[in-house]
């Protein structure tokens, strides 16, 4: 027999009125309250929600018709309390923090800034736009025989470059940002031709002209990188909820 709790999706303040929202599997979408702020929750028979396509666009998507009324505190996927009692227990001991939060993200979204690298070969790249290191490969391989220490130095130099490519290809968009974002966030990086993946929190008024200030920014590149945009998104990378009960 299946244990029933209560999935979260985000914290929103108490005084917002929910419209008819479907969460996972199909149920209801309602909020739990206490004090001035409240968890946007549903009913849930599992004690795990796999994260398939279907669940995470649904976690998604609660979030967003959240965002026509409020900038929600979203939680991580896949998080449930085994009941209601265990979630007002869990209001009540970090209200305070919700509460601020709520305040200070209050009429702010998150947009997502990446800038990739579109050359066939981000390594042979770099040798062709850093002298030193074109020097040292020319002489390791002008050698008769290659020695496997050469050969780690050239990987060793290659990455710091690459790295120091990223520090200041970021640094020139963050600095691009700063009189436009209320906060910027560098997220990690898992692909070798990304150079930077940023999140940027701004206030809602300044939607309109987030796409103009890309192209702006866009211009300081040359055509070895493409940088696109995505969301509105609920402000992840600001909030700091940091509970752990049954999160996947």
């Amino acid at each position: 027999m299946h244990k029933s709790g209560l999935y979260l999706y985000a914290i929103i303040p108490a005084a917002v009125t929910l419209g008819p929202i479907l969460g996972i599997h199909d149920k209801r979408v309602y909020t739990v309250r206490e004090g001035d702020v409240a968890a946007v929750v549903s009913d849930t028979d599992n004690q795990k929600i796999r994260p398939q396509r279907k669940n995470l666009a649904c976690h998604q998507q609660v979030l967003h018709s959240l965002m026509s009324s409020v900038t929600p505190l979203p939680i991580k996927f896949g998080t449930i309390t085994e009941d209601k009692k265990e979630l007002e227990e869990l209001l009540q001991h970090h209200h305070d923090s919700f509460s601020q939060q709520l305040h200070s993200l209050k009429n702010t979204v998150e947009m997502g800034l990446r800038l990739n690298w579109c050359v066939p070969n981000i390594f042979e790249h770099l040798v062709h736009t850093h002298s030193e290191l074109k020097a040292m490969r020319e002489q390791v391989m002008a050698k008769s025989q290659s020695g496997r220490d050469d050969m780690i130095e050239i990987g060793y130099r290659l990455s710091q470059a690459l790295e120091e490519e990223r520090r200041q290809h970021t640094k020139i968009a963050q600095e691009a940002l700063a009189d436009f974002c209320l906060d910027t966030k560098v997220n990690n990086l898992r692909k070798e031709n990304e150079v930077m993946n940023l999140a940027c929190l701004i206030t809602k008024d300044k939607l309109p002209v987030f796409e103009k200030k890309v192209y702006a920014i866009a211009r300081l590149f040359n055509d070895d990188f493409i940088l696109d945009y995505n969301g509105p998104w609920a402000p992840h990378n600001f909030v700091d909820i940091s509970i752990s009960l049954n999160a996947d």
